[in-house]
């Protein structure tokens, strides 16, 4: 199967698992597809049986409104009934209802009428955010306020808030509410009602789970800011992570807000607004860096976002003058960011995925998840969560966390490469020491073997006068060839870095009483040997050293190594004894002499899958076996 058809099926496969979220919500997690019975024409009957199958209930329909006027329960009895009209709340969000003419603020009046059991029982009813300030009553009492509502006095607060009333028979709910300051006004959100055990169970869940979602994104601000603050040079993006992750706990943290405290509208619901379209900048941002993309393309999305940011707290900040059109532009104007911002989610993944990067295909199934996320959110308005969050909230949540996934394999990758240089420069220096020893030591054989030379006129005339004597004379020319032996340097390859290596090792364990056999088939032209594959072999000699050390003195120490250059590939083969005792976690070897993985391994992996090769620790009863094969022009190609 081509690249191509592969992309396209994972594409419809996670289009699939997305629409399938997203329907599941719609069709269970949303206040406006419960089966619950509904108010008609302002009355609400609710029997045992209503109770017993639905504890808890939307109040979303059948409301009967009283525009432009602030009614009490003294008030109401004497009202025109001819002004009343039945609403549905959530159908508009603000007292223009859609009407270009009308000013989306100012006050209003509704009212719902419960036809409960004659049996008395304890109810509950939730009251989400309600814009601006509002009176609420049961009956003919009181029972909640926020804000002030008079016009000359009017104050703004907000809070999800709940009241518990013993009722039976019938009962009048009265909402007197007036809003001067914000895009939205009036009941925005449908009030839950039902049994107190119910209601209060549901205010927990949703609570709780919006909750744990804020902690997931704090637990990420504070790995970011860990990064920032605990490293000499901080790593590439943790900075923009941070202020990702900061943003993103603003924007999910409003029904754990909002069950807290009453708060005023300015400047908290302009910071509420402004964060959603500040997160969705940030990711923007961080997708490009870690995509790679172009600096222009980034520069000139990066512009457009934050243009947007701008006229978001622009909007905000003169929500209390706004029309009804300028609001309904500014809500067109949004959805048409959103389907820029999938656009340039998904170029950005596919490009990615060009380039070969390990991350494109992570990115390119929450890219297409996030953009179906936005289809279902135009496709379904109908939608308030109960206990969830937003279509919108959960795509932000998805990118984040699937970032916040690639930002921590970056780190872990840069930490992994930190090891592996910082073993190559150990085993850098240590190679510079072999070749001094080493040439040190061909220095000292070069120089004795001129003194030989130097010599080797009087052995002629020594070796001359036993012509008498043949039998002294062989004597005396073995004694000779046995000094000349003496003074040639040993060597085991051509490659002088190589053999340096070898000799220092060789010489180290034949010190220490292990026997050691080496066999090196290398050819001279060989471009395999080079900086990595020393760092390779130096690893593998040391670790084998170092097993034989922790042996007993009485048990007997090998090393055999075995090195051939064939089809174009180099074969290693390194068998040390050792105590039959492995540490492992997983298929990573951990260290004996600290905690955590052996850096020796990880660095031999790290190389020898860099240089495009493979490698195997088979550790037996007591023989440890290491095989290794390089590409000959591995580092060539490096």
């Amino acid at each position: 199967m081509s690249r191509f058809f592969r992309r396209l099926l994972t594409a419809l496969l996670v289009f699939a698992a997305a629409s399938a979220f997203c329907l599941l919500l719609y069709h269970y997690d949303n206040k406006y597809t419960q089966s619950a019975p509904q108010a008609i024409a302002g009355t609400l009957f609710v029997s045992e049986d209503d109770l017993a199958a639905y504890p808890v209930r939307s109040l979303w329909n059948g409301w009967n409104f009283y525009p432009d006027v602030l009614l009490s329960p003294k008030t109401c009895e004497n009202r025109d009934k001819s002004t009343v009209r039945s609403v549905q709340i959530g159908a508009y969000s603000n007292f223009a209802f859609g009407s270009t003419e009308r000013t989306p603020h100012g006050c209003g009046t509704y009212m719902l009428t419960l036809l409960l059991p004659e049996t008395p029982r304890r109810y509950l009813i939730e009251l989400p955010e309600i814009f601006s300030a509002y009176r609420f009553y049961i009956d003919d009492e009181l029972v909640l306020s926020a804000g002030e509502t008079n016009a000359e006095q009017y104050r703004s607060r907000l809070q999800n808030r709940a009241v518990s009333f013993k009722g039976s028979g019938t009962v009048r709910l009265l909402l007197a509410v007036r809003d001067e300051s914000w895009i939205y006004s009036g009941m925005t959100y449908p009030p839950a009602f039902g049994t107190a055990l119910g209601v209060n169970t549901q205010r927990a869940v949703r609570v709780c789970i919006s909750a744990a979602m804020l902690t997931l994104m704090l637990l990420f601000a504070s790995f970011a800011l860990w990064l920032c603050l605990g490293s000499m040079r901080c790593p590439p993006n943790s900075r923009l992570f941070l202020l990702l992750s900061l943003s993103a706990a603003v924007l999910l943290s409003g029904p754990v807000v909002h069950a807290l405290k009453a708060l005023p509208v300015q400047p908290w619901y302009t910071i509420e607004l402004v964060s959603g379209y500040l997160t969705t900048l940030l990711i923007v941002l961080l997708h490009g860096r870690i995509c790679a993309l172009p600096n222009a393309v980034r520069k000139a999305a990066v512009l457009v976002c934050a243009g947007i940011c701008g006229a978001a707290l622009l909007c905000g900040v003169c929500a209390a003058h706004l029309s009804e059109w300028s609001i309904r532009a500014f809500s067109d104007l949004t959805v048409l960011f959103r389907l820029a911002v999938t656009v340039y989610l998904l170029g950005s993944a596919l490009y990615a995925a060009r380039r070969r990067e390990w991350h494109a295909g992570a990115l390119f199934c929450a890219d297409i998840f996030y953009g179906t996320l936005f289809l279902w959110d135009c496709l379904l308005p109908a939608y308030e969560p109960i206990l969830g969050k937003w279509f919108y909230e959960w795509g932000c949540l998805l990118l984040v966390c699937v970032l916040g996934a690639v930002f921590w394999q970056d780190i872990a990758q840069g930490y992994r490469r930190s090891l592996t240089f910082t073993e190559e420069q150990r085993q850098m220096a240590r190679q510079l020491a072999m070749q001094k020893a080493h040439f040190a030591q061909i220095s000292e054989k070069i120089e004795e073997s001129r003194r030989q030379r130097h010599d080797f006129r009087q052995h002629l005339r020594t070796i001359a006068g036993m012509a008498g004597d043949p039998e002294a004379q062989l004597t005396y020319i073995s004694r000779i060839t046995a000094l000349s032996e003496a003074t040639r340097p040993e060597s085991y390859c051509h490659d002088p870095a190589v053999d340096a290596m070898l000799y220092y090792y060789v010489s180290s364990a034949r010190r220490t009483g292990i026997r050691v056999s080496v066999r090196a088939e290398l050819s001279e032209d060989t471009a395999a040997f080079s900086v990595q594959f020393c760092t390779i072999l130096g690893n593998l000699l040391e670790n084998a050293l170092e097993a034989c050390w922790r042996l007993p003195e009485s048990t007997e120490k090998s090393i055999c190594l075995h090195m051939k250059q064939q089809f174009r590939r180099l074969y290693v083969v390194l068998e040390n004894s050792y105590d039959g005792e492995v540490n492992r976690r997983g298929s990573a070897f951990l260290s004996r002499k600290h905690t955590g993985s052996g850096i020796g391994t990880a660095s031999v992996r790290e190389l020898t899958h860099r240089l495009g090769g493979t490698v195997e620790f088979e550790p037996r009863e007591s023989i440890f076996r290491v095989v290794l094969i390089l590409p000959e022009r591995a580092d060539e190609e490096e």
